[in-house]
């Protein structure tokens, strides 16, 4: 009988190990697998005594190319380990839902990842990329990136003063199906009017945003675009909206991910002079106006 006893508690126990120790693999894939590398981290070195800290946003479709999840996965830790004083915000596209947002101390001690605000940002914004690792598919390369959506997602949700870091992933052409005529696709550019146009998506007003904003684009296909051409026209239209919207910094748009994650990390920016603005008079514009730039010159486009 003794034995029998003792045999049960042993089982139980046994079990009891066993969910203990599943609980705790979910827990850690959840985090991405870091958690315990950065209950171990020592003071992030970044961190200044003067520094008010930065405000960074990852702007991100839910597929991802599997090589562009593993790098988010290997990259993100240290951007939170070495960054110092940091507001971070996940935001899916194209529905601009807010993930998850992350605030990280000066100093990142174990104590600070065990309270709330640390640990359910971290796991929500964990379990999302995650999920984009095993998402991977023909439409991973299909979100389109909503330049001016992130303008005003980014006047919505801001925390902090400092001037937004921003890095956003998906194909560089603009294609709302909510808004047909401003579609990129398969071969436009908008002119520069399309800033200054209060009809279009381009030109919506926006709350203030700090100046200084440093900005990132990442295709997931290399190939994007119709051509080269096409390829630096948008570029260029992207660049001149930063600067003149607001007064921000765009750089090369990139099909490197690792490469930018490292340059956020690092802040390692290009700066660019400030483009001039070649602009249609706004009581110029019409119904049958284009505001549209052909890259293919025997290509007719009329609205209608």
């Amino acid at each position: 009988m003794h034995r029998s006893i003792l045999s049960r508690t042993r089982r139980v126990s046994s079990v009891a190990t066993e969910l203990a120790t599943a609980a705790t693999t979910w827990a850690t894939k959840a985090l991405v697998v870091v958690l315990p590398m950065l209950l171990t981290l020592a003071p992030a070195s970044a961190a200044r005594a003067d520094d008010g800290g930065r405000e960074i946003f990852l702007f991100m479709p839910a597929r991802l190319p599997e090589q562009m999840a593993q790098q988010i996965s290997l990259h993100l830790p240290n951007l939170i380990q070495k960054s110092g004083k940091l507001t971070l915000h996940l935001v899916e596209t194209p529905s601009n839902r807010v993930i998850g947002s992350l605030s990280v101390p000066p100093r990142l001690t174990p104590e600070a990842m065990r309270r709330a605000e640390f640990r359910i940002g971290w796991a929500q914004i964990g379990k999302f990329i995650q999920q984009t690792s095993k998402a991977d598919g023909p439409e991973a390369s299909t979100v389109s990136i909503d330049l001016p959506g992130a303008f005003s997602k980014i006047a919505a949700i801001r925390l902090t003063d400092a001037a937004p870091e921003v890095l956003m992933i998906g194909n560089p052409l603009y294609n709302n199906p909510r808004e047909p005529w401003f579609a990129m696709e398969p071969h436009f550019v908008f002119s520069d009017s399309a800033w200054l146009l209060p009809r279009g998506p381009f030109g919506q007003a926006i709350a203030p945003i700090p100046p200084g904003s440093q900005f990132q684009i990442v295709s997931t296909d290399e190939n994007w675009g119709f051509d080269a051409t096409h390829q630096s026209g948008t570029e260029r239209f992207y660049r001149v909206g930063v600067q003149h919207r607001l007064e921000g910094n765009l750089q090369p748009i990139t099909s490197d991910l690792g490469t930018a994650l490292l340059s956020l990390r690092k802040r390692n920016y290009q700066e660019f002079p400030k483009l001039d603005l070649e602009q249609v008079a706004p009581n110029a514009i019409g119904e049958d106006d284009r505001i549209w730039k052909m890259t293919i010159p025997t290509v007719a486009f009329e609205p209608k």
